[in-house]
């Protein structure tokens, strides 16, 4: 009889345990991120946004709209969610194809797939560098972070960190990376079943703070090398001026992450910054000079 009751209350648990699963775009979702617009050199805010569930090639399927195409050649993108890893319509093969795996082991491989501007398919390898858990609202969401297998070829801009039931924190789907405007930044996202995840309290999710470029990457006084860079980034700017100068590094908010006077080695050290785009700030020759940078995980 004991055992008869411990089974029972076992299931009990089982069954009546809340669910903190969803399909890819469920529940009236919206996501925010951050656009650099080169034309006016501001931030600028993008949204997506999920159709209502409709059946497509016997799937239950959510469409994903941005505002703001980008360099996308698809909008908006048909997903649907099976086995705890997310597909997307592949126009180019008449196909879904894998678009995340929420059960990503370190080390595994993945090959995305965008149809180019002639709806021709091409493909970058990706590769899993960590796995993690966090919590969003209370709840336990896995995570993995995700780069290209080969570091010298980014067709798109994918890398980045995928968080169960939300997406990749890049941008949710592959984009060209060799055009402007490039989306970067993700800042909220929000449901009926998950309520709004901010992971920028103190800026609102549909607005951006404008980074007050004067000049970008039009400048021959200052170089920076390499780009994009892991852990340290080399400037070069002409000794005959200056024999040390001093630099700020913003984010995509404007927000100040490092200040300093660059060192003997003529180096900044990058390598406690998450991935993303960043600002180098230089007063040079009476102006200021402004350099965009990317950094990666390797």
């Amino acid at each position: 009889m004991k055992k008869i009751y411990l089974i029972a209350l076992f299931l009990n648990v089982i069954l009546n345990k809340p669910a903190t699963a969803q399909p890819l775009g469920a529940n009236n979702a919206t996501w925010h991120f951050s656009i650099y617009n080169i034309l006016f050199n501001t931030i600028d805010p993008v949204t997506v946004t999920s159709s209502a569930p409709f059946v497509f090639m016997g799937d239950t399927c959510y469409s994903l709209s941005s505002n703001n195409t980008g360099c996308m050649t698809v909008n908006p993108f048909t997903v649907k969610e099976s086995s705890d890893s997310v597909y997307y319509y592949n126009t180019a093969s008449n196909s879904f194809v894998l678009l995340y795996n929420y059960n990503a082991m370190v080390g595994d491989t993945q090959t995305i797939y965008v149809p180019d501007f002639s709806g021709t398919n091409l493909s970058v390898q990706m590769v899993v560098t960590s796995t993690s858990t966090i919590l969003v609202n209370g709840v336990s969401k896995k995570t993995y972070s995700i780069t290209y297998l080969d570091p010298s070829f980014h067709y798109f801009d994918f890398e980045g960190t995928v968080i169960e039931d939300i997406g990749n924190t890049s941008f949710l789907f592959p984009q060209y990376g060799f055009c402007d405007p490039q989306i970067y930044g993700f800042r909220c996202f929000e449901d009926s079943f998950i309520g709004l995840y901010n992971t920028q309290p103190f800026i609102a999710c549909d607005s951006v703070i404008n980074v007050g470029i004067n000049s970008l990457d039009d400048e021959n006084d200052l170089k920076i090398f390499p780009n994009p860079c892991t852990s340290s980034l080399n400037i070069d700017w002409g000794k005959q001026y200056h024999s040390h100068i001093n630099y700020n590094v913003k984010n995509l908010f404007g927000q100040t992450v490092l200040s300093g006077i660059s060192d003997s080695q003529n180096q900044i050290n990058v390598s406690a910054f998450s991935n993303g785009i960043y600002f180098l700030e230089i007063a040079l020759k009476e102006k200021s000079i402004t350099k965009k940078f990317l950094k990666t995980g390797f």
